[in-house]
Formats: C-alpha cells, sequence, structure tokens
C-alpha cells in the first residue's frame, strides 16, 4: 500500500469515527444501528482496514452520511495532500 492509500484508510476511519462521535455513540452504538462488528468498525476507524463496500454503505447509512458528498470531501482532502504531478 502506498502513501495515498494508507492515508485514505486513515482519513476515511477518521472521518467516520467523528460522525459517530457528533451523534454521542458509542461503537457498541453503531455496531447495532449499522450491523457492523465492534471490532470491524475499530479497525475501520484506525485505518487498519479497508471496508468493503456494503460495509461502508452501511455504516454511511446509518451516521446518516451522503456517500457521494463524504467521498468527495476525502477526495478533496487526499488530492490538497498529494497533488497530481503533470508529467
Amino acid at each position: 500500500m502506498d502513501k495515498k492509500d494508507a492515508n485514505y484508510c486513515r482519513l476515511v476511519g477518521m472521518r467516520l469515527r467523528a460522525a459517530r462521535m457528533e451523534h454521542n455513540w458509542s461503537r457498541e452504538e453503531l455496531e447495532y444501528r449499522s450491523g457492523v462488528s465492534y471490532n470491524h468498525i475499530g479497525k475501520i476507524e484506525r485505518g487498519e482496514a479497508h471496508p468493503k463496500l456494503k460495509t461502508f454503505h452501511l455504516l454511511l447509512k446509518a451516521l446518516g452520511i451522503n456517500s457521494n458528498q463524504f467521498l468527495q470531501s476525502v477526495e478533496k482532502e487526499l488530492n490538497e495532500q498529494f497533488p497530481i504531478k503533470e508529467k
């Protein structure tokens, strides 16, 4: 995994954790609402796991987050950190 991929995982995890905290939910609460296991949520939030699309969708739906807006904001931040170099 290259540096951009690693940062992508960490950034997605940080954003999901921040959204969970805005709801004042524990990981157990998010597990209950999404059906995604407590341990897997922790790994995703720490950037240690790449969620499958279905898992990602379940988490965002439980948190009430629009997936397009979420991914666009993550992509924008990554492009600021890792600008595309012209050849």
